[in-house]
């Protein structure tokens, strides 16, 4: 699961980087009852959302990879009234008990 978690951070803080103006930006990890919540903070209010590009460019695939690693994902306003979070859940594996 590390390597989802990594590669869809990298993904939404880039994304926020580029997209999102370049200020106000931030992150959280969140280990929860189910798994782990990503959380990146930017300073749009715009949503997003997959798109689908045509063009071989390396460019606009970032939340498709969000939306193959994730288990979901999605955007809302943050509290604060400037831009918006977009965060991904990823369920940890259930654990099993018994010899190694």
């Amino acid at each position: 699961m590390g390597d989802r978690v990594g590669t869809v951070l990298a993904e939404l803080v880039n994304n926020a980087l580029v997209h999102g103006d370049g200020s106000a930006i931030g992150f959280r990890l969140t280990l929860t009852e189910a798994g782990v919540l990503v959380e990146v903070a930017d300073s749009t209010a715009a949503l997003v959302s997959p798109v689908v590009y045509e063009d071989p460019d390396e460019h606009g695939r970032g939340l498709l990879l969000v939306e193959a690693f994730a288990d979901d994902w999605g955007t809302r306003p943050r509290g604060d009234g400037v831009g918006k979070w977009t965060w991904a859940s990823f369920t940890a594996p259930a654990r099993t008990e018994g010899p190694c």
